[in-house]
């Protein structure tokens, strides 16, 4: 199989040390994965839609360390399950060979694992609709990096009566900012209160699914806002929960 398949499948939910304990339920041909940020503010449902590995659920506790044995190994490698003796069902490890050096990755115990997430609760229904068009993406990292903001909020502009999203945000404080124009869909374009996500886990989103044009960020004005990629390879979906602002 590619090496690049498995590390972009670790990187779309790791978000550069995001997440790093998960469970993968690898079933039919597929890899399914959900997890969550100890402090529950983050969420990610992941799926890869096509696979060589045989069914099993595996348990892997540092992402970190995975890629950099990933990153050893050229680029057609092998993968196999180091199991339990006496239970092919308990994985104890992942062995990847590229037929000149093998790498042996420790996997853990599921019951060792964060508990996943319920996604049932999911608003079905969103109060604003952005596109992710490249120009909105290159001028919220312009504006991000320019300011280093932690956070960006929804806020509507009372001169222009229209939606915006101000990164460096503060309600009773004068503050430096950045104001972007917002590509709105369907009229979902209002909010009735600022409300602020992570700046720096939309960053992580856009970087690790670069390849999907045009997806859509999706706000809820019950507090979570939720991103989704799809491509032929895989489907991703992000949440993430509101975070208040310190004035």
């Amino acid at each position: 199989m590619e090496k690049n398949t498995i590390e972009t499948f670790i990187k779309k939910y790791h978000l550069n040390g995001l997440i790093e304990g998960v469970q993968l339920d690898i079933k039919n041909s597929t890899i399914n994965l959900k997890a969550r940020t100890a402090d529950k503010t983050f969420m990610v449902a992941l799926l890869q839609k096509k696979t060589d590995m045989p069914d099993a659920s595996v348990g892997i506790m540092d992402s970190p360390q995975l890629l950099k044995q990933l990153g050893s190994l050229d680029t057609n490698i092998s993968l196999t399950y180091a199991t339990h003796v006496g239970d092919a069902n308990y994985v104890m490890g992942l062995v990847m060979d590229d037929g000149k050096l093998e790498q042996t990755h420790v996997c853990a115990l599921i019951a060792n694992l964060p508990d996943q997430p319920n996604l049932k609760s999911v608003p079905t229904t969103f109060d604003v609709e952005i596109s992710l068009t490249d120009d909105f993406i290159s001028t919220f990292l312009k504006a991000k990096n320019s300011l280093g903001a932690k956070l960006f909020t929804l806020v509507m502009n009372k001169k222009k009566q229209k939606l915006e999203m101000v990164l460096g945000y503060q309600e009773k404080n004068a503050a430096s900012k950045s104001s972007l124009q917002l590509p709105t869909l369907n009229d979902k374009d209002t909010v009735t209160e600022p409300i602020s996500f992570s700046a720096d886990h939309l960053k992580e989103i856009l970087a690790a699914n670069s390849e999907v044009k045009d997806a859509v960020l999706k706000i809820s004005e019950q507090g979570l806002a939720c991103v989704e990629f799809d491509s032929p390879e895989f489907q991703s979906k992000y949440y993430m929960v509101k975070v208040a602002v310190e004035d």
